[in-house]
């Protein structure tokens, strides 16, 4: 192969690496703008069981990083659900546990399309927290 096809190939998987990095990083800045805006009447439920204290889960969800670790992966299986909501709009959050950081959860948010007759979870972060190991069981 020659140097110019070489260099458009390179410039191709890089353009879309960049697209990749550039969504993900939107993702999460539109997420944590969401949770900026919610009020004392936002609630918040954990797999369906309303939170006394829902700022507590508001303030640790506003902590997702982006996911660097080698070492860890989400554990197979479902997702916890984690919805928040308040009278103007909701999300809702599909969570599972990390498999190397005993307090490590990856965040995902629930897509629903209309193009796809099952909804999906897209990939937002990870949260290093303590506040949802009193509602998951091992």
């Amino acid at each position: 192969m020659n140097n110019r096809k070489i260099f458009i190939i390179s410039m191709f998987v890089m353009s879309l690496l960049f697209i990749i990095i550039y969504n993900a990083s939107k993702d999460r800045n539109d997420f944590i703008d969401f949770l900026d805006k919610t009020n004392k009447n936002t609630e918040v439920y954990v797999n369906y069981e309303k939170v006394n204290n829902p700022r507590k889960i508001i303030e640790s969800l506003k902590n997702i990083k982006k996911i660097y670790s080698l070492k860890s992966s989400p554990y197979d299986g479902g997702y916890w659900k984690v919805k928040i909501e308040n009278s103007q709009s909701k999300i809702i959050l599909g969570i599972k546990k990390g498999s190397y950081y005993k307090n490590e959860y990856w965040i995902y948010k629930k897509i629903l399309d209309p193009h796809y007759s099952q909804p999906f979870y897209k990939e937002l972060g990870i949260v290093k927290t303590n506040i949802f190991d009193k509602y998951i069981e091992e």
